[in-house]
């Protein structure tokens, strides 16, 4: 099992080759005002970071500090797109999810999903506009472009 320090050493790579604008060290160090040295370090292993410098890394990166720590891809895109909308289309994406969940119980205790939903009529066409097949299609794309790196 990797260490602390290597995972965010990897995910820091990992970030550092999607993003022209924090592609090096020094960038990074300019965008959250941490030596370019102590960068360095993180990325080298040498340093294991605290909770400060792991909030200015995560956020020049727009990110939490979790998913720093976190190799799950699904996860760290997810968040990423939640970090891009307002507390409403949160709202309305967390509805979804529990729409798929409900539908995917539903179907697996054999009861008929359309009479049975939990959600109203207005929270259900609130979400309509999102797709599972959307989401899955655009994490399936950010897999490959990970992959690619």
């Amino acid at each position: 099992m990797a260490t602390s320090k290597e995972t965010l050493s990897r995910r820091l790579q990992e970030l550092m080759a999607k993003r022209p604008d924090l592609n090096s060290q020094s960038k990074i160090g300019r965008r959250t005002g941490l030596a370019q040295s102590t960068v360095g370090r993180i990325v080298n292993q040498v340093n294991a970071a605290d909770l400060d410098v792991l909030d200015c890394l995560a956020d020049a990166f727009g990110i939490t500090a979790s998913d720093l720590l976190n190799s799950g891809t699904k996860n760290i895109y997810l968040s990423s797109l939640l970090q891009q909308i307002d507390e409403k289309e949160t709202q309305e994406v967390i509805l979804f999810i529990e729409f798929i969940l409900k539908k995917r119980q539903n179907e697996s205790t054999g009861v008929d999903f359309e009479s049975n939903t939990a959600l109203s009529r207005r929270d259900a066409a609130s979400v309509s506009r999102a797709s599972a097949h959307e989401i899955d299609r655009e994490v399936s794309s950010y897999e490959r472009t990970r992959k690619r790196s």
